[in-house]
């Protein structure tokens, strides 16, 4: 049986896929003579033979690393400490340990004495935007789709687009100078993911803060294509989408205990459930008509008639106080 390394393997399965004839999957549970699973360099290689004739596709995962930085598609690799301190960038760039935890910077070896020096404990794997952003637009095609929502779009009264909604009208009104360069982007950030790093998750969006603050504050030069002319493209981060646990490691927000709600905060009513020993939120009433009938039923709710009035929203100058 021939062996291959992981790097070749994943090589191989980058540049030709898996093979078509490729019908029983050793490995995977299934029972078999092992002297039939052999995969070699020049087997896997002869799905080439499948790609028309002077094709340029790379033959090495290196020639195709340097084809993805040329299109900028490049990525970062940040060190970071491994309980999640900091990044090894700016003035930590040269650290060899934690200056919050005392954590080394490299790895330990099996015996827990020996720093391999070069080898960091835990790497963050950075895909930075801009350089992203600035590609679409050397597409002529894509740089004029960018501009649709304010040239081609129809305007109906209807929420079809973003560009109808409240929050784009709004960036529109506070920042004019903004809304005039139609190319500007507005952004929205995904945040989901069983496994984000729950509360230090600011120590990992600081790459990303950065590049916004720069998209936000002096912009890129940006070349394009459709118009063929260079502008300076700035961006704004719009909206956010994640689900109610990262929101509260995104947002700095309590989501859980007696004032999980991010809207009420302090004034949030909650009840522990003796046997259930869980929180039920009530106090919905808070929110309907001074005059509505549900106010003043006892029998249907916990007993009592409702005639408070709904908690104020914080404002976000009010959410960087608290």
């Amino acid at each position: 049986m021939l062996c291959q390394t992981p790097q070749v393997i994943r090589e191989h399965l980058f540049f030709n896929g898996i093979d078509l004839d490729y019908r029983v999957w050793y490995w995977h549970g299934e029972k078999g003579p092992m002297e039939d699973f052999q995969m070699s360099h020049n087997n896997v290689m002869t799905n080439a033979n499948m790609l028309p004739l002077n094709n340029e596709m790379s033959l090495s995962m290196y020639e195709a690393k340097k084809t993805f930085s040329a299109l900028g598609m490049e990525y970062q690799k940040i060190h970071a400490c491994p309980n999640d301190c900091i990044l090894y960038r700016n003035q930590y760039k040269d650290a060899i340990a934690c200056p919050t935890c005392g954590k080394s910077r490299w790895k330990i070896n099996n015996e827990g004495e020996k720093i391999k020096k070069g080898v960091s404990a835990k790497v963050l794997w950075y895909f930075p935007p801009i350089p992203r952003f600035k590609r679409m637009f050397q597409s002529s095609k894509t740089a004029k789709h960018l501009m649709w929502h304010a040239k081609d779009k129809e305007y109906d009264g209807k929420l079809r687009h973003p560009s109808d909604s409240s929050a784009w009208k709004l960036v529109d009104h506070m920042w004019p100078d903004f809304a005039f360069e139609l190319r500007n982007l507005r952004l929205a950030l995904s945040t989901d993911g069983p496994r984000q790093p729950g509360k230090n998750i600011d120590v990992y969006l600081s790459p990303l803060v950065d590049d916004l603050k720069t998209l936000w504050e002096k912009g890129v030069e940006t070349y394009d294509a459709h118009l063929r002319e260079v502008f300076t493209l700035k961006a704004i981060l719009l909206w956010t989408i994640n689900d109610f646990p990262a929101y509260g490691n995104l947002a700095g927000c309590t989501v859980k205990g007696y004032y999980a709600c991010p809207i009420c905060g302090e004034g949030t009513y909650s009840k522990r459930l003796k046997h259930g020993r869980k929180n039920s939120y009530m106090g919905h009433r808070r929110f309907l008509p001074r005059n509505h009938p549900y106010r003043r039923q006892k029998k249907a709710f916990n007993g009592e008639q409702d005639f408070r009035i709904p908690p104020k929203i914080l404002s976000g100058k009010k959410y960087l106080k608290s």
